[in-house]
Parts: structure tokens; C-alpha cells; sequence
């Protein structure tokens, strides 16, 4: 694999990663983002000052995607620790689905079916305003 592409794989993954952050708590990514980019503010104006730790951590060297990043991180944190990921219905029906799946017993066409019942299911279950759900129909 050539440095390039590894690199835009990487790339890929971490938007991929960063919408479902945004889709799953928009309010905690949306903050750390805003912290990210509120703390190389401060570190902007207090660069000077900064200066005389060098010895000990360059905190000037550090860019505005990696402090946004940092502020995503420690905003969703409790959210990436946490095993439960979905409401606890849909964990059995994807648990049931994973171990059909490991054991064989099921095509894999089946299995995608499975999924996509599943997708409109939880769908159906989601109260949308009228303006998604006039664009939806």
C-alpha cells in the first residue's frame, strides 16, 4: 500500500468515525469541536507566555484539527467507553443476528435482510418533523 492511500484511507475512517459522532451526540461533538477550537485561541494568545515551559511541553506545536480532535475526544469519551451503544431491543436483535451469522446458520444475502428490517424498524420508530418526513415520502 502506498503512502498516499494508506493516508486517505486513514482520512476516510476518521470522517467516517466523525460523522457518526455527529449523528449519535451532535450536542457533546458539537462542544468539543468548539472547545478544540477555543483552546489554540488561548494558546494563541498566550504563546508568549508559553514560551519559557518549552523545556517541558511544547504546547506551540500543537495544530487546531489536533486540539479539535482532543476537544471531540474528551466530550464524547463517556460515550466511546461505553459498551451499550444502542436501546437494549435493538442489542439483542443484533446479537441474535452476529451469532446466527458466526454459527452458519443463515446466508449471508438472509443476513442483510435481516439488517435492513432492522434499519426500517428502528426508522419507523424515530418521530421525524413534518418537513423530513413530506421530503421522505
Amino acid at each position: 500500500m502506498k503512502n498516499g492511500e494508506y493516508l486517505n484511507n486513514i482520512s476516510s475512517y476518521l470522517k467516517r468515525k466523525m460523522e457518526i459522532l455527529f449523528i449519535k451526540n451532535p450536542e457533546k461533538t458539537s462542544l468539543g469541536v468548539l472547545f478544540g477550537i477555543i483552546l489554540h485561541s488561548i494558546l494563541e494568545i498566550f504563546k508568549t507566555v508559553l514560551k519559557g515551559y518549552e523545556y517541558v511541553i511544547d504546547l506551540s506545536r500543537l495544530t487546531m484539527l489536533e486540539l479539535i480532535i482532543f476537544g471531540v475526544f474528551i466530550f464524547n469519551i463517556s460515550s466511546i467507553l461505553s459498551k451499550k451503544r444502542f436501546p437494549e431491543d435493538i442489542e439483542i436483535v443484533l446479537s441474535l443476528i452476529k451469532d446466527a451469522q458466526t454459527k452458519g446458520k443463515i446466508s449471508k444475502i438472509h443476513i442483510k435482510q435481516m439488517y435492513i428490517n432492522l434499519f426500517k424498524k428502528v426508522l419507523e420508530n424515530i418521530e421525524l418533523n413534518d418537513e423530513i418526513k413530506d421530503q421522505i415520502e
